[in-house]
Formats: C-alpha cells, structure tokens, sequence
C-alpha cells in the first residue's frame, strides 16, 4: 500500500503530533474530509505506532472535546507489512465551519490553512450561496424591464417560436410564481446596472504602467460579450498569418480563450458583490478579475485538469449554455488551456484572492530548449515515461534533465506519479 500526502491525505510518524492532529481532523472536516494516518512517515515508509487498549477510545474523545462543532471521526487499526498503522476517516460536515482552539483551519492541497476574518466571512457566505442562489431571487421588477429584443433574439438562436414577453421568460424557467428572476434581469434586461449597482465591465489598457485608455460596458449578459470582446481584440497585438495567397491578422490570443474567460467571469460572478468585473490589457498580458471564488470543493489546480460543473448562477449558467455559450461539464478552462498551448503561448494563470478570482492569459510566447521540447513529445508518444527512461534518452546529466522536467512541471504542461521509487511523467491535457 502506497501512501503519499495530499489535499484528503495527511501521514503521521506517531501520536505525539497531537496538535497537528486535531488540526487536520478541523482542517478536513471543513473540506472536502479525509483520513489521517498515524504509524506513517512524511515519506510514506511504514513505521508503526504501539496502541495501547484505550486509545483508539481516547484519540475519538479527544477529537469530539476538542473541535466545535463536535466530529466524530472513524477510527480503525490497520496491519501493514506486520505493523499497525491508525487511520482517522473524517467525513464532510454539513455543519461546517468547524474551529480548533477558536481557530477554524482548511485542507488546501497537502496543508491546513488558517481562515482569517475575510475568508471566513467568504466561508460563511459561500455556505448560505450553496442553499440560496441569488439568480433564482426576484428582481422586483415589471416586464417592462426586458428587453423583447434581445429575449426574440434569444429564442430564436435556441429554434423556439417566439410569442411574447411573459410565455417565453416562463418556458425559459426564469418566472417563478409571476415575479422576474434576476437571472431574466441581468440576461435579458434593458439596463441591468439600474438595478445592480457597479454591474457591468470595466476595461482598461495600460502601457508601461501608465493609464492610456478606458471604457465601461454595462448591457445585459447576452449583449455584453460581443462589444468586449471587439474593444480586447482591438488593444491587443496580433499575429501575421498567411493562407495560400491570402495574408491576414489574428489576435495573439486566441478569441475562443478570450470570449471563454469574458462569459465565465460573466456567469460565475457573485452578483451579491458590489463591484464591476475588470479587464485590464498591459504590455505582457490580459487580465480578467471578477468578484466571487471558486465554489467548494474546487481549487486553482482543478482548473488545469478535468472538473465538475458547479455553477453559482444556475439560472444564468443555464441560459447560456442553451445558446451555447458555455458547456456545463467543466470544461471552459481546459479549452483555454489547450488553445493557448496550441498557439504557443503560457499557459493562463489562475488565481483568487481576498474574494476575487482572476485569470491572467500572457502575450507572450513560452520560451522552450529544443531537449524540452523533445521530452514532450517524447512522452506525447508513450503517454507516461519513466524519469530512468528519459535519462538513457537524453544523455545528459541528472541535474540537467530534472532541472529541464521540473521547468516543464511548473509551466503545467507535465504532471508527476511516483509508482514505488519510480517517478512517472505524464502530459496535462
């Protein structure tokens, strides 16, 4: 049985990391859980605890007195390689947030996180979000706010007869008991920003730090994208192409990466913020930033491998994804991802902070050494390669190749597995 820490996995050599412990137990049950294993090093090797006859019953008391809420864990004694090894299971509360000393923790990846005040307000709020969708609230407004105009051209992209105001918003879902959804309001109102103050996107282009131009576009979410995204294209360079006789110019990015993060910043917001979403275009990147974080449980490192779906805005999500806005399988971010490499590019960088999530997508090329560039597709042919494997390859020394794989690891366009004592190398897709 191999072990190796992570975001559900914590190893303890012995029971003497008593605060440790308790800290994991608070950290994962305010997670996603996870299973602690004791008689275990940071290696992974099997050391063994000696258990005495009350202490499997004294670890579950201890962990009950000392976590508020209290958790009940399951405890149970494991033989392996003829030791024995305790393994904690915790499971996700529904009561969460759980506190340690009046301290609530948090898994992020293989360690725990103390919430400080804002996260912690976010934490609390994030809960209330995942059983009250503020889409699904009434808008308190007449039907007079809609836009026909829109909403006909709505229907008829999705191949629906159109008929009027009120039967269409009713088909669509988003008429709840005879009262507007905001969901209706923000997609398919007049002036959306009448009613949700700072709503809209703020765009802003600064050369060598210095503010050269600026414009706010503040239409519904299914008018919107189109006159950002012509304003982006038109601040950032582009690109010579030629097709048989034909020259012509293309954005450095991608428009499909650009339109994928404008209507993802649009649709995953938290309209409960009062703030705008932002784009601002400098010399060496483009940098979309909307209020509100990744639902739980998905973290930053999600964003670059298959995910679920969780969407904050159902009612919206729902109505872009019928025009084809967006997929609902998670998989806007992997798309940007391959897209920007495919035109070799860095990869976007995703990142949240202080209640914001932002993506950062380069101008510039990624600068690769023609031994990466054969590593790559190296392991693009045998789809997972050995390190052993690409060191009789290459014939370079260690120090060299590790330090040319770890370059490629950090860039997110490798992923590494150790099998036994053996690293493995595979392509993130």
């Amino acid at each position: 049985m191999f072990f190796k820490e992570d975001v559900k996995t914590e190893l303890k050599k012995s029971l003497a990391s008593e605060e440790e412990i308790l800290e994991s137990v608070c950290a994962m049950v305010n997670a996603e859980g996870g299973t602690i294993y004791i008689g275990v090093e940071d290696s992974g090797s099997i050391v063994g605890i000696d258990l005495g006859k009350k202490t499997v019953e004294n670890i579950s008391n201890l962990i009950m007195r000392s976590i508020t809420p209290p958790v009940y864990p399951k405890i149970k004694e494991l033989v392996i390689e003829d030791k024995t090894v305790l393994s904690i299971e915790i499971n996700k509360s529904e009561h969460r947030p759980h506190f340690y000393k009046g301290r609530a923790y948090k898994r992020v990846g293989k360690t725990n996180k103390i919430l400080d005040p804002l996260n912690l307000e976010l934490f609390f709020k994030q809960k209330f979000l995942d059983k009250r969708h503020f889409d699904s609230e009434s808008a308190e407004v007449t039907i007079e706010e809609i836009n026909e105009k829109s909403l006909k051209k709505f229907v008829k992209l999705i191949g629906k007869k159109y008929s009027n105001i009120t039967l269409c918003l009713k088909n669509l879902g988003v008429i709840k008991e005879g009262k507007i959804l905001n969901a209706a309001l923000l997609f398919f109102g007049k002036e959306p920003a009448n009613h949700f103050p700072l709503y809209g996107i703020k765009c802003a282009v600064f050369k060598n730090n210095e503010l050269e131009d600026m414009e706010d576009f503040r239409g519904s979410i299914f008018e919107i994208v189109e006159p950002v995204m012509n304003y982006i294209i038109s601040k950032i360079p582009k690109k010579l192409f030629f097709d048989k006789a034909l020259r012509y110019e293309k954005p450095i990015i991608p428009e499909e990466v650009l339109r994928e993060a404008i209507i993802n910043a649009l649709i995953h917001r938290d309209y409960t913020v009062t703030s705008s979403i932002f784009v601002k275009i400098t010399n060496k990147d483009v940098e979309i930033k909307n209020p509100g974080m990744l639902p739980e449980p998905l973290e930053i490192n999600d964003l670059y491998k298959p995910h679920e779906s969780k969407p904050r805005n159902p009612f919206i999500a729902e109505l872009a994804h019928k025009v084809k806005m967006i997929e609902h399988w998670g998989s806007g971010t992997l798309s940007m991802v391959s897209r920007m490499r495919s035109t070799g590019l860095a990869d976007p960088v995703f990142s949240q902070e202080r209640g914001f999530f932002q993506v950062i997508l380069p101008l510039k090329e990624v600068s690769l050494n023609e031994r990466q560039k054969r590593i790559l597709e190296s392991i693009k042919i045998e789809k997972e390669v050995r390190f052993s494997d690409l060191l009789t390859t290459f014939k370079v020394p260690e120090r060299t190749l590790r330090r040319d794989v770890s370059s490629l690891i950090k860039l997110n366009m490798l992923y590494a597995t150790k099998k036994g004592r053996e690293m493995y190398y595979s392509l993130i897709k």
